[in-house]
């Protein structure tokens, strides 16, 4: 690894010493402690490290009896020996237990193990992992303690293995902070959505007055179908659960397009677009763009005094979604298919073209909102990663 390019000084401003190459070994014992079934059961993630397993919603494939399984202190490292190579692992901030197939480090004297915890996400550990792990295929490769005490790392001082763990703990920190702001948006977000469309939330005119009452339409009544084609030069457009409509470049997902786009479908500024064998998991959108889509979608075109932008989501809702599942027709999910002519007869209930038009916006504004939250964390994200480039 090389010497780092951002380093902490001492807190009498001097430079720390520099950094000295040691094997795993010398930094981490293995621990092999058992006969604690009392203790709670633990979990070793990719993305969140070391966890209580009750955290988590994963399905219990943990053995009855778990006098085998190994014990965990506070301020270990444990990771998952086939999956140590995709960066399975994490520092224990608990005392519990976890599966006999999993590897458990105890930090020597003078070791801050959270230092190491992360310097082990570090893309060149990753890699170094991956090297070192044994198997033919990656569904093989494992990585146990005593090929792992053999590789080298380069390691500072205990006094700066703390100062940088406890920087990028700050920066975690943080970021969780900004995940849960995000996670208490898109809750409370989702219930206006719910009241809005329950009609529990009613919205006044600019005079102050009522709106007039909603009425009962078909689909059909609201949009009908658009079949233009034959523009193979417009853009690509996708049509997602979570994404909804957007330019198929801005996603990372392999083409599988046809070479001649003839026979796509044309979607205008306004439409809806949606697959209709996923319309009943969401995945339909309103259309900001003029671009075409395969011939499997179905393209739906706002009637006069349609504001489409609210029936994209009302088409979100828990009702809808369960509404389009019985409607679609096919033996199994995976053949499930909801085209336009049944879409059609579906029933829903419509407000004034203002009242959509106030209700859209309104949940539009707070969607900006969530949007701009998840750019500061990407920013965050961004950041940590480039503060651990340099550190390492």
């Amino acid at each position: 690894m090389n010497t780092p390019s951002l380093r902490f000084k001492d807190d009498d401003r001097k430079d720390f010493p520099a950094w000295h190459n040691k094997s795993i070994g010398d930094i981490f014992e293995e621990r092999s402690e058992r006969n604690r079934p009392d203790l709670p059961l633990l979990a070793v993630t990719i993305n969140k490290g070391v966890t209580n397993r009750k955290n988590l919603q994963l399905k219990d494939s943990s053995s009855e009896n778990k006098d085998n399984y190994k014990i965990v202190h506070q301020n270990d490292i444990a990771y998952n020996s086939m999956r140590m190579w995709q960066g399975a692992s994490g520092h224990s901030t608990d005392y519990g237990i976890v599966s006999p197939a999993y590897t458990v480090l105890k930090p020597k004297e003078g070791v801050y193990s959270l230092f190491f915890a992360y310097l082990f996400k570090t893309i060149p550990m990753i890699q170094k992992f991956q090297r070192f792990s044994q198997g033919l295929t990656s569904d093989t490769w494992n990585l146990k303690y005593p090929l792992l005490s053999k590789i080298k790392v380069k390691a500072p001082t205990y006094k700066e293995q703390q100062k940088i763990a406890n920087f990028l703990l700050l920066l975690d920190r943080r970021i969780n902070q900004q995940k849960s702001k995000i996670e208490a948006l898109k809750v409370y977000q989702k219930g206006l959505i719910q009241k809005i469309f329950n009609q529990e939330i009613q919205f006044k005119n600019n005079n102050g007055e009522e709106f007039p009452p909603w009425l009962t339409k078909s689909i059909g009544d609201i949009f009908e179908e658009r079949s233009e084609r034959n523009r193979p030069d417009l853009p690509l457009l996708a049509v997602t659960i979570n994404g909804g409509v957007t330019n198929r470049e801005n996603l990372s997902l392999k083409d599988n397009s046809s070479e001649n786009k003839d026979n796509y479908k044309i979607v205008h500024q306004n439409d809806i677009a949606y697959n209709s064998m996923r319309m009943w998991q969401g995945a339909c959108g309103h259309s900001n763009y003029h671009g075409i889509v395969s011939p499997a979608y179905t393209v739906m075109k706002p009637k006069e005094g349609v504001y489409s932008l609210y029936f994209s989501y009302l088409f979100k809702t828990v009702p809808m979604i369960q509404m389009f599942q019985r409607f679609s027709q096919g033996l199994t999910s995976d053949t499930w298919n909801l085209k336009y002519p049944l879409l059609s007869k579906l029933k829903v209930k419509v407000p004034s073209y203002k009242e959509q038009q106030r209700i859209a916006d309104f949940l539009t504004q707070n969607d900006k909102k969530i949007k701009l939250e998840e750019e500061k964390l990407q920013i965050l994200i961004k950041q940590k990663k480039a503060f651990m480039q340099r550190m390492f």
